[in-house]
């Protein structure tokens, strides 16, 4: 059932400068607008959370660009953020996103955990218009860069990978490189179409990817363009990675209210 409300409430979350309007609720809005970084609340994106039953939701992310995507790793953690902030008595929590159901948990530094869920390797050191290149799917589906010096800018490249014809979904596009001191990702998001201060599907696939070719073993807290850290951890080999995880931090920036008679589905609302 839809109603029309007056105050629809949001909160803005940032989860490791990956920044999100979370909606309780679901309805057809203006996605694009509303996360306009002039002209509307600025996003990379928009979570709706609706409660299935006690403890039990479901997470949809619509990304800038209007189209749904199937799982956003710190989407998921700034989810569970807002349930341990807003619904403390009812963990644990399971969410369930397009990919999965997953767990999350609070951790004694602060941080946002949550289950990564299984990652697939499609392929290894495979060529992407001469480029050699991971493609890891990670609920979502990524490349992951060889890491070398590229001639090009990754601006350059990243579009041109994100559209390849031989990925009739498109995919991210990751560079990892190494700072002299960390290993460090940048992340061109499908959805966003271009550069995001951190991405956390997109740290778990270059995080496995390093662990096949560099053998760098886990945990791996690897930097994002942000300046923040993420860790990745799992066990077992890198090519079939079990109880794999993600950690890191998630902010609430702000709070607000809609415009005025923006229709928004209340949380009885439920999907399959």
């Amino acid at each position: 059932m839809e109603l029309s409300i007056h105050t629809p409430n949001f909160k803005k979350y940032s989860s490791a400068g990956n920044d999100f309007i979370l909606i309780e609720g679901y309805s057809s809005l203006p996605v694009t607008l509303l996360c306009h970084r002039k002209r509307g609340i600025g996003a990379d994106g928009i979570l709706f959370l609706i409660k299935k039953c006690p403890s039990h939701f479901q997470m949809r992310i619509i990304n800038s660009d209007g189209n749904e995507a199937e799982m956003c790793g710190n989407g998921l953690r700034a989810i569970f953020s807002h349930l341990f902030r807003t619904y403390p008595q009812e963990a644990p929590f399971q969410v369930d996103s397009l990919y999965k159901t997953h767990k999350g948990w609070q951790c004694s530094d602060g941080e946002i955990a949550i289950e990564m869920g299984e990652a697939e390797l499609l392929g290894i050191k495979k060529t992407f218009s001469s480029f050699q290149c991971d493609l890891i799917d990670t609920g979502v589906p990524h490349l992951v860069l060889e890491r070398k010096e590229i001639a090009e800018s990754f601006l350059e490249i990243a579009p041109r990978l994100r559209h390849h014809p031989d990925l009739p979904k498109g995919a991210n596009v990751n560079y990892v490189e190494w700072t002299g001191q960390e290993w460090k990702v940048t992340t061109y998001e499908r959805g966003v179409e271009g550069i995001t201060e951190a991405c956390g599907t997109g740290v778990t696939a270059a995080a496995l990817s390093l662990a096949l070719h560099e053998e760098v073993k886990p945990p791996i807290r690897l930097l994002t363009v942000g300046g923040d850290r993420l860790t990745v951890d799992w066990q077992g080999s890198p090519k079939n990675p079990k109880n794999l995880s993600l950690k890191g931090n998630v902010n609430l920036v702000f709070e607000g209210t809609l415009p005025l008679g923006i229709p928004i589905a209340m949380n009885n609302v439920h999907f399959g």
